[in-house]
């Protein structure tokens, strides 16, 4: 399993990224959340996903390039915990378990990269 956890990272960010924008009319109504809030959640993932996935197929490894993956993580999650301060007044309950997993879901991502990183930059790529 800790071979596939950059795997697993990038295709998360992916789904979430490109489901937020491709129905973002839906996904802004049934948040009852602004756009660009949506579009900014959409935005970051797509952005998470494209590095995660380099690392995971075509990138040569290495701990400092997972460790920057972790860096990246961490804040991701330190900014769900932001916006649910910030939002937490005005948007739907919805969108409140939407951030908050989705900071715990990078948060674990973090913890077991940085646990692996050795173990992952050990391992070779398709290419």
């Amino acid at each position: 399993m800790r071979k596939f956890i950059l795997h697993i990272d990038g295709i998360a960010a992916f789904l979430v990224g490109a489901t937020s924008l491709i129905f973002l009319p839906y996904v802004t109504k049934i948040y009852s959340a602004d756009r660009g809030i949506i579009e900014f959640i959409g935005a970051s993932n797509l952005v998470f996903s494209a590095y995660s996935l380099w690392l995971a197929f075509f990138a040569t490894r290495t701990v400092p390039k997972i460790n920057f993956l972790v860096i990246a993580n961490t804040c991701w999650c330190i900014n769900c915990l932001v916006m649910l301060v910030n939002l937490y007044a005005s948007s739907s309950p919805l969108l409140r378990a939407h951030i908050s997993l989705e900071g715990a879901f990078v948060a674990s991502l973090a913890f077991f990269e940085y646990k692996n990183r050795n173990y992952l930059a050990q391992i070779k790529t398709a290419n």
